[in-house]
């Protein structure tokens, strides 16, 4: 098939991959904040997604295209609906490792609403303690566009624009200080933006997009947990680790050459195949979701101590091992 009779090809592809509904948007404002939640529908699942950069006619964007579908692993649009999906996190999926996340208790939430709603009403730096019992002193400012800006001691800002009413996003901040704050500093640097939405999109929990280094956090409260942010972070680390240089040229070799995967650690296909088995159902949707949920996985077993990462180390060797890695290079 000749190079133009390829292109079309591609270009109809593309199209029947554009999605049918539009994500919520975010307005700035008084009103966005007064509008009421969606309820999903009882029985829902709830799926996390890798947002992928929209593909274009134009001649980067029909490269992009190709190199999707030939370049090794293809990168997956965010996930439709499927059946027996574990909700979000698919914390039970992983049997090594405990997601009970006990270590936050009523008591330290508390503390930690009130840190942030003091922290943001001063304007100034403040101690914030983690539920892993570390402090850090970060800041938490509110500009005059609504946003918020959280930096932590790294120095690295991260914005974060809210649709939630007031009282959520007491919650909500508070949530995001104590997972972020949990992160090594090079972990951090992946996120340059988080937007918290009350609207639901499809099934979608959150997704990260790999151009702008934002994340998306869907469904109010729901799916804004440790678990489903250090997935997302996750996406973020695989991108930022995978040996594949930004630009066409760049891209097309290091992935129809090299044989790189994008948006996963290098050796990460390699690894998969040597542990026989996928650490939870929702990794099975590609090796990027295998790597967020592995990612997230890890850093839950760090917190639990040694003999937890030991007990995912015997579980998938392999994996643990690039995590390993990973997380000290960072």
């Amino acid at each position: 098939m000749g190079i133009a009779q390829e292109v079309l090809k591609q270009m109809v592809i593309n199209d029947k991959k554009a999605p049918t509904t539009e994500a919520p948007r975010l307005h700035d404002g008084p009103k966005t904040r007064e509008r009421s939640a969606s309820k999903p529908s009882t029985g829902d699942k709830v799926e996390m997604s890798q947002e992928r950069p929209e593909r274009g006619t134009s001649l980067g964007g029909l490269l992009g295209g190709l190199m999707d579908n030939y370049g090794g692993h293809r990168d997956c649009p965010p996930v439709p609906p499927r059946p027996n999906v574990q909700p979000a996190a698919n914390r039970d999926d992983f049997a090594e490792v405990d997601f009970r996340n006990s270590e936050r208790t009523p008591e330290l939430i508390a503390r930690q609403e009130e840190q942030t709603r003091q922290g943001i009403a001063s304007g100034q730096p403040f101690q914030f303690t983690n539920g892993n019992g570390q402090t850090e002193q970060i800041s938490l400012t509110r500009a005059e566009d609504g946003a918020y800006h959280l930096r932590g001691a790294d120095g690295h800002d991260v914005r974060i624009q809210s649709s939630l009413r007031p009282d959520e996003e007491q919650v909500a901040l508070a949530r995001i200080a104590d997972a972020y704050t949990q992160l090594p500093n090079g972990a951090r640097n992946v996120a340059n933006a988080m937007e918290l939405h009350r609207d639901t999109y499809g099934n979608v929990a959150a997704d990260y997009n790999y151009r702008s280094g934002t994340i998306r956090f869907f469904n109010g409260l729901e799916n804004l947990n440790e678990a489903v942010f250090n997935h997302e972070i996750g996406h973020g680390v695989g991108n930022a680790t995978d040996g594949v240089r930004d630009g066409i040229l760049g891209t097309l070799w290091d992935r129809g050459v090299m044989g790189r995967t994008q948006g996963v650690a290098r050796g990460w296909g390699e690894a998969t195949a040597a542990d026989g088995r996928a650490p939870s159902q929702y990794s099975n949707t590609n090796l990027g979701e295998d790597f967020a949920d592995s990612w997230s996985a890890y850093l839950e077993a760090r917190e639990n101590g040694p003999e937890a990462v030991e007990r995912l180390r015997r579980a998938f060797p392999h994996r643990v091992a690039i995590l390993e890695q990973t997380y000290a290079s960072l």
